[in-house]
């Protein structure tokens, strides 16, 4: 999963977790201060009511006059008051019209009470109330004074919507611009990568843009490992060639006497000579074709291929046997020699153990090179024998076996798979195919 995946969904992680939080303590925190206000409504209607009580010259209760709320006076319209004794209801409001309001059971005299209540019709109130005791007057007066608690639920659901439109709107810009924030950040990313792709290609030698600050040493660094490792590879081409000029006199002299010797210690000593001669050859043009490999810019398979084409042909007719090719327009990013040499092993590999027919083909869909013979093939048990270093599979053809083990080198060299199996003809087949 790569960087950009990974941030939004921890992203939207904290989104979708954090923010219906923050909105549900903001609705609860909205909720509780609207119940607040309501009750201080109530509170205050409550002393006002208790305010304009007054007892008459005979002990009676004088009747309220109108507290100058139209609600009050609604009927049925969700505001309410009353006033009562413990035996008996004294004075409501003219919006209670024929009903009557419930007391509380755990009133206390001098205390004040807030709750919920259920009024005409089923309405769901808030109540306040208390008892007060009046001068001249008998008995303590129960006053209540209840409110429409939709209004309070209206409220509380308006906030809520609001809340959270305003919160889908946030996580909707969060999402956004911490998209545009990771497009931005990871934009040096996605240019060094371009720059490695173009190094893969051989199209540059070098990261050559300057990056941020926190990856120009990054890319410094890079850039001093592709220096070190030219060098070292430039170096490695001088030691196998300083080797190779080096033991070529030993190996004339040893060759040069060979005629001293008797015929079969000669043959003997001519066979390995040859094979010291081969495995000098063979890491000399290992070190010298793959050197620049990595750096190497795409060729066309097909026009690089076409001149070997045309010369193992004509060997094969020398020898009696029929090669076919068959092209394709495949682009690789690979250095011309070691296409050469993959190329060149492989046909004279066949050539060696094919009877009659060696066929040729470029495959498109596996962007990959092929060559089947209609030889005695490999038993599949002896396949990694023959991909290892020396080794070969029929000990009756000349050869020290190296072919098959150096195309198997360039093909780790370059990522590539280098595939044995059973030809259709026959034979081997072998495929190098590039993986890109």
């Amino acid at each position: 999963m790569n960087i950009t995946r990974r941030t939004l969904i921890l992203g939207a992680l904290f989104t979708g977790v954090i923010l219906p939080i923050f909105a549900w303590l903001m609705s609860y925190a909205f909720s509780q201060t609207v119940q607040q206000n309501f009750d201080d409504r109530l509170r205050v209607w409550l002393n006002v009511i208790a305010a304009e009580l007054e007892v008459d010259a005979t002990g009676n209760l004088i009747p309220l006059e109108s507290l100058g709320d139209r609600r009050f006076e609604r009927i049925y319209s969700g505001w309410y008051w009353q006033l009562a004794t413990d035996t008996e209801i004294l004075y409501v409001s003219r919006s209670l019209w024929d009903q009557r309001l419930f007391q509380s059971l755990d009133g206390t005299r001098g205390n004040l009470i807030l709750r919920d209540g259920v009024g005409p019709q089923e309405q769901q109130l808030r109540v306040a109330e208390r008892d007060i005791i009046l001068p001249n007057f008998s008995e303590p007066v129960h006053i209540m004074v209840a409110g429409d608690a939709s209004e309070i639920a209206e409220q509380v659901r308006a906030f809520q919507q609001l809340l959270w439109a305003g919160i889908g709107i946030i996580a909707l810009l969060l999402v956004v611009l911490s998209t545009l924030q990771l497009r931005w950040s990871l934009a040096p990313l996605r240019k060094m990568r371009k720059d490695l792709q173009r190094l893969k290609a051989g199209q540059q030698r070098r990261l050559q843009r300057t990056f941020p600050s926190e990856l120009q040493g990054v890319a410094e660094a890079l850039n001093d490992v592709l220096a070190r490792d030219e060098s070292l590879v430039q170096k490695s081409q001088e030691t196998a060639a300083n080797l190779a000029h080096s033991l070529k006199t030993p190996l004339a002299v040893m060759r040069a006497g060979l005629p001293d010797l008797p015929e079969a210690t000669a043959q003997e000593w001519r066979d390995q000579l040859q094979r010291v001669e081969n495995t000098i050859q063979y890491h000399l043009s290992y070190a010298a074709h793959l050197g620049a490999a990595k750096f190497s810019g795409r060729i066309a398979v097909n026009d690089e291929l076409a001149p070997l084409v045309t010369m193992f042909t004509k060997l094969a007719e020398a020898e009696g046997k029929q090669l076919e090719y068959k092209g394709a327009p495949l682009q690789w990013a690979m250095a011309k020699n070691d296409l050469q040499q993959v190329f060149g092993n492989l046909v004279e590999n066949a050539l060696k153990f094919a009877h009659q027919r060696i066929v040729i083909g470029l495959v498109v869909e596996q962007n990959a090179l092929v060559v089947e013979d209609d030889g005695p093939g490999i038993a599949e048990h002896d396949y990694a024998n023959v991909l290892a270093r020396g080794g070969r599979a029929d000990e009756q053809k000349d050869g020290q076996g190296l072919g098959l083990t150096m195309v198997a080198d360039i093909a780790t060299h370059y990522g590539a798979r280098l595939e044995l199996g059973r030809s259709a003809l026959g034979g081997l087949k072998v495929s190098f195919r590039l993986v890109e």
